[in-house]
């Protein structure tokens, strides 16, 4: 039987593995179509670094990309706090009482 503390390490884990592989689709998107001079025409002038190229793109493509790597970031953050916490299953320390006290 998977205990809550398990499944939901699994989860976190999941979805911030989900995240990153969002991150990374968008990179090699960006970096296959988008082009790697400023098209002004277009409104494509805002540089981006995609997959270790420079690309430009419109704002609005600017934004998104922001928003998915933000996300996963505070996902990554968020899913290891969760993890820890999941497995450390709440406890607080024990006082230790002063030595020579019984």
């Amino acid at each position: 039987m998977v205990s809550f503390r398990n499944l939901l390490s699994g989860l976190l884990l999941a979805v911030t593995v989900i995240a990153l592989g969002n991150v990374w689709r968008l990179h090699f998107d960006y970096s296959a179509r988008m082009p790697s001079t400023p098209q002004p025409r277009i409104g494509r002038t805002h540089p981006f670094t995609a997959n270790h190229a420079r690309v430009y793109v419109t704002q609005e493509e600017a934004k998104t990309a922001h928003h998915v790597e933000l996300a996963a970031e505070v996902l990554w953050i968020v899913a290891f706090a969760g993890i820890y916490f999941a497995q450390r299953g709440g406890r607080t320390r024990t006082p230790q009482a002063p030595p020579g006290h019984h």
